[in-house]
């Protein structure tokens, strides 16, 4: 039902979509996530654990940098940043490759994966919140800077095509 009102043309269902089911729908894969990570993790982690996430966490970090000089040119630190920390946050897959490969790595360094990328779904969005709203910011400056740029020349303009009040209409 909900996978056919997310096709329908309807406008008015598009807007109780929009108010109604995809709040919900939020929520709902909150607690999906939350219980499949929950789940994952063992109840009890030892120091090898920590470390080996640390490491994993270490090294994940520039590789997913890196991801983001595939963004449009011109690269911009922003650009990359953008697009990195936008690609790091889907750590989803790595739980499912870790669940399978349980059996074939030590526990220690599967707990170790699991971790690192639990950490790094956490820091990637608030990397991700503060790099969008820097260029937010910018942005905003610049319509600023533009709108005051042009502000002078229209008014400048608009009198001038204004037709002089000493000639007479004939």
């Amino acid at each position: 039902f909900l996978a056919g009102l997310s096709y329908c043309s309807d406008r008015a269902v598009h807007e109780v979509w929009d108010k109604q089911v995809k709040r919900l729908l939020r929520w709902l894969l909150r607690f999906f996530f939350a219980a499949s990570v929950g789940f994952s993790l063992p109840s009890s982690l030892d120091l090898n654990s920590f470390v080996k996430a640390l490491i994993f966490f270490a090294l994940a970090m520039p590789l997913k940098l890196i991801v983001g000089f595939i963004a449009p040119k011109p690269l911009t630190i922003n650009a990359v940043t953008t697009l990195a920390t936008a690609w790091g946050v889907w750590g989803e897959v790595a739980f499912v490759i870790v669940d399978l490969a349980r059996d074939r790595i030590a526990d220690s360094t599967a707990n170790g994966i699991v971790l690192a990328v639990l950490v790094s779904m956490v820091i990637m969005p608030s990397i991700l919140r503060a790099t969008l709203d820097k260029d937010e910011k910018h942005a905003r400056h610049l319509i600023t800077e533009a709108y005051h740029d042009t502000e002078p020349s229209s008014q400048n303009t608009s009198t001038s095509n204004q037709p002089n009040k000493s000639t007479k209409a004939t």
